[in-house]
């Protein structure tokens, strides 16, 4: 049963020993400034045991021969509340960076908004009937994540 299965992974998720994704890549190295030409649509959130986190959001669209790529990094921290099963985000460094092969304009890194983020959690199935943790914001429908060991 994945509530009893469950017990191990919330207290991890809570302690920030695990990050889930939906995308097996990291995006940005923010000690040397690289962004990481990685693959696929994602993102992923890793909560660390000392209150902090991280988040990398990658957008890939490609027609006609021209691609552009437009990355999302968010650190900060992060307080956890077990009544409502959020967490809030409080990022400390939000940046972006579009790449873009047809239209140089598009080519640019910028700064954007820090504002907080409440995200709920639950244990449930995901859409093939898996265990996964389920991740919304208020008002949103929920999506599926999946341990991942970033390291």
């Amino acid at each position: 049963m994945i509530r009893d299965a469950a017990k191990p992974v919330v207290v991890l998720l809570l302690a920030g020993l695990v990050g889930f994704a939906k995308s097996p890549s990291n995006f940005y190295d923010p000690t040397s400034g690289h962004w990481d030409g990685s693959y696929g649509d994602g993102l992923f959130y890793s909560l660390t045991a000392d209150g902090h986190y991280s988040f990398g959001y990658r957008l890939y669209t490609s027609a006609y021969g021209c691609t552009n790529v437009v990355f999302f990094w968010k650190t900060g921290t992060v307080s956890v509340d077990p009544v409502t099963q959020s967490f809030t985000l409080y990022p400390h460094e939000a940046r972006m960076k579009s790449e873009d092969n047809c239209r140089s304009e598009w080519n640019y890194e910028k700064n954007i908004g820090k504002d907080a983020e409440t995200i709920y959690w639950e244990f449930g199935k995901d859409d093939w009937g898996g265990d996964a943790l389920l991740l919304k914001y208020a008002n949103t429908d929920a999506s599926a994540f999946y341990p991942w060991d970033m390291d």
